[in-house]
């Protein structure tokens, strides 16, 4: 069959007839045989993940467009070269960029990561030799003596995007960032005196097996070694064990960081590429990923503008998030800024097991939990904090860098950020079973979707809700009853009893009575920590119960008057 790829291409009956039928005819070559139907659990612009059940475990086809295809002549070198530090291929056709491997267990636990990161800087040691191999094969050259040269590349293919999609901002972008092209080749020029060797691009906790082993090649690049600490040291990784490996930690710092800041640009190209298989095949994207490269982008400015923050903190018991301090040069005008809670946001303190935020609607609980669930590396629309298939958790400023957040000694290990209107959609990914969707047996065994709306939370908090992890709900009561109400209540007692932290925004009464919880009323005066029974909301349910009719009449006679 023809090499066609993409997202149309790869979702096609016949595409995936003609993909399975060479999976079975590799696995039967292995002495194996399929057991079960397939299962297609990722399309991308770029690649496409199908589950095979055999009766020696599952096996993974992948199928590359040609920005990534080296991956199925890369994966079966690194078996040849380092053999126990990658997953070895059952077959690979590179002509077709498609790629049979054994599934390879669960990911790496978020505590193994600086080993990990450490381990790494061996197989690059043990690979240095074979950096015109990997050249040879297709592997991008992202070498520091090319680098300038890539340096343009990247601004032209970010211009290109910008024109493309009509983002005027990032044409801006690429205008401030040409000024630092002198500055982008001393730096290269700096970097010249070390050996290449392959450089992941993509190196965090999901990449990595819990057996220690590498994956997922494809956006590999063949640079300084350094580069690699772009992604691990932007998301919390100690570098300093990874470059015990090369020398003295404290003399190659400087050449690690600059080493960063040009790795930046080869994430630029990586994107680009990715993308432009894509448009080549006449392909919409979505805006997550059109608009990646200008991000990344905009990270290396960042990067000279503010010294990098490494979360060093360890893991164990919160809180977690104990405020925010307001940066006066970036505070804006308008919503959200102009919203009284929210411009007497540093009057919060965040810092007891249960905080919660009362208050009628329009005074900002949701703009708050929102703030402090983004804070803390929570995806916008909601789910666990760490999240597989994507990067680990980042803590950041919020609010355009208007707010910081004033962290704890110890980070959490886990977490969740519920938003009832999209509570929906993490439930059909969670059911789906897709790739990277966490095992439905951690949420009680039970399809989400199978259950009312109330009970699928109540089965997640009763099931995923620890100690040692952070909980930001806006108004869950949306999806529960008053006994549901109070089953989540005991659940959170139990998690703080455990060391977990909860930010909750809540009307609800039944809630807001939660033993111990720091209480705060937000109105058209900003903030003010109350009692439980001088809170409005309990105030005015206890009156509607005392008298509903007279409740009734008064509201049912405004409604006529209007």
């Amino acid at each position: 069959m023809e090499a066609a790829y993409g997202v149309a291409a790869w979702s096609s009956p016949a595409w995936i007839a003609g993909a399975v039928a060479w999976l079975d005819e590799q696995l039967a070559a292995a002495g194996r045989e399929r057991t079960g139907a397939v299962e297609q659990t990722r399309v991308r612009p770029w690649s496409t993940l199908i589950r095979a059940p055999t009766a020696g475990g599952d096996v993974w086809f992948k199928a590359a467009g040609p920005a990534t295809a080296f991956e199925t002549a890369l994966v079966p070198l690194l078996a040849r070269l380092a053999p126990g530090e990658v997953l070895t291929p059952i077959a690979a056709d590179p002509v077709r960029g498609w790629l049979l491997l054994p599934d390879g267990g669960e990911p790496l636990p978020a505590d193994g990561f600086d080993a990990a990161v450490a381990r790494y800087g061996a197989l690059q040691r043990g690979l240095a030799a074979h950096a015109g191999e990997l050249l040879a094969l297709g592997v991008p050259d992202m070498r520091p003596a090319v680098m300038p040269g890539r340096f343009r590349e990247a601004l032209d293919a970010v211009a290109a995007i910008a024109s493309r999609e009509d983002r005027p901002g990032d044409r801006e972008l690429v205008a401030r960032a040409a000024a630092l092209e002198p500055e982008f080749a001393d730096w290269c020029a700096r970097l010249e005196g070390r050996g290449a060797s392959l450089d992941h691009n993509d190196l965090h906790r999901w990449n990595v097996l819990g057996d220690g082993r590498f994956f997922d090649w494809g956006d590999a690049v063949v640079a300084h070694p350094f580069a690699t600490l772009l992604v691990p040291v932007s998301l919390g990784a100690d570098p300093g064990p990874y470059l015990d490996g090369f020398g003295d930690r404290a003399a190659l710092r400087e050449e690690a960081e600059l080493a960063r800041r040009v790795a930046t640009i080869a994430r630029v190209l990586t994107w680009e590429r990715a993308l432009r298989s894509a448009w080549e095949q006449g392909e919409a994207l979505d805006e997550r990923w059109t608009s990646a490269p200008a991000e990344t982008l905009a990270t290396l400015l960042q990067a000279r503008r503010v010294p990098r923050r490494r979360d060093v903190r360890r893991f164990g018991r919160g809180s977690y998030i104990l405020g925010f301090e307001r940066d006066a040069d970036r505070w804006g005008a308008g919503f959200p800024y102009d919203v009284p809670a929210v411009a007497a946001i540093e009057d919060l303190r965040l810092d007891a097991p249960v905080t919660l935020l009362a208050g009628d609607n329009g005074t900002g609980k949701s703009t708050i939990t929102e703030a402090v669930a983004e804070a803390m590396g929570f995806a916008a629309e909601g789910g666990e904090r760490e999240r597989p298939g994507e990067l680990p958790p980042v803590v950041r400023p919020v609010m355009g860098g208007a707010l910081d957040p004033v962290l704890g000694t110890r980070k959490p290990r886990n977490g969740y950020f519920l938003r009832a209107e999209s509570f929906f959609n993490i439930a059909q990914f969670i059911d789906g079973g897709s790739t990277f969707a966490p095992y439905l047996s951690l949420y009680g065994d039970v399809p989400l979707h199978g259950q009312s709306h109330g009970q699928s939370f109540l089965a997640l908090a009763a099931n995923r809700f620890g100690g040692s992890s952070l909980y930001v709900l806006d108004e869950p009561e949306a999806v529960l009853s008053v006994s549901g109400a109070l089953a989540l209540l005991a659940i959170m007692v139990r998690a703080t009893a455990a060391g977990a932290q909860f930010v909750v925004a809540t009307h609800l009464p039944v809630l807001l009575a939660c033993p111990g919880a720091r209480i705060y009323e937000l109105d058209e005066g900003g903030v003010c920590e109350r009692g439980y029974d001088d809170l409005e909301a309990v105030r005015l349910t206890r009156a509607f119960l005392d008298a509903p009719d007279r409740f009734l009449r008064a509201a049912l006679d405004e409604l006529s008057e209007d």
